[in-house]
């Protein structure tokens, strides 16, 4: 009686283990392709950047600026400022700060182009880094006088 309940037991892992390998063999179903939606536009102006609503930004929107940093947190590497010659922006820390090295060694005055994808900010859309090259230096732009008020709106 053992020996047949055996042979029961393993002709029956035996056709289930078919199974599995007959179902990993089909084709995915066309519904499980990933679908592309439209192409997003290549972004290449801080002014762009920041044109785009939140909901907008945090759809990645492929990014390319050259721009002067302005601000840099070199103790934590936390966050960057920089300025394309007309309007500021915030850049997220990469993912990663091994994946951009010279993220580590920026300071105020650095001309960069960043590579990255647009995200969703804290007050206006922002970039996330996934490239950094430094091309020079260059003087900081000019300061602007604007009120308080203003500042406290993000924009």
């Amino acid at each position: 009686m053992r020996s047949q309940e055996y042979r029961s037991s393993v002709a029956g892992r035996l056709g289930r283990l078919a199974l599995l390998i007959a179902l990993a063999a089909l084709p995915a179903p066309a519904a499980a392709a990933p679908q592309e939606g439209p192409r997003l536009p290549l972004l290449s102006t801080v002014g762009a950047i920041r044109a785009l609503s939140q909901d907008e930004a945090a759809r990645g929107y492929p990014v390319d600026v050259r721009a002067t940093v302005t601000h840099v947190d070199e103790s934590a590497h936390a966050s960057l400022i920089i300025h394309d010659g007309v309007l500021g922006q915030f850049v997220f820390p990469p993912e990663r700060l091994a994946a951009i090295p010279l993220w580590r060694e920026l300071r105020r005055g650095d001309v960069v182009e960043i590579e990255g994808r647009t995200a969703r900010g804290g007050f206006a859309p922002n970039i996330r880094p996934t490239a950094m090259r430094r091309l020079g230096h260059a003087p900081m732009p000019r300061a602007k006088q604007i009120p308080f008020a203003a500042m406290l709106t993000g924009r």
